[in-house]
């Protein structure tokens, strides 16, 4: 029985994880999880824009900033 046990917090410690990196991405993007297509695209531009390299932006920044983008753009990924 120690076993099931183990592999269900595996499972659930697994779960955590996923939830607490999609909710890292709406934090970068300064949006909540029932943010809509329309309302992510903005932030991303806005952001993009402020932050983008070429005008003085943060690389890394901007690389964080891309990646939430990636992945909240498709609804597919996102939920």
């Amino acid at each position: 029985m120690v076993y099931g046990v183990c592999k269900f917090r595996i499972a659930r410690d697994r779960q955590h994880r996923t939830i607490n990196m999609y909710m890292k991405y709406y934090e970068t993007l300064g949006l909540t999880k029932s943010a809509t297509s329309a309302e992510i695209k903005s932030a991303y531009r806005t952001l993009a824009g402020m932050h983008h390299p070429d005008r003085g932006g943060d690389p890394e920044k901007m690389q964080a900033i891309n990646e939430a983008y990636d992945v909240l753009k498709d609804s597919t990924k996102r939920s």
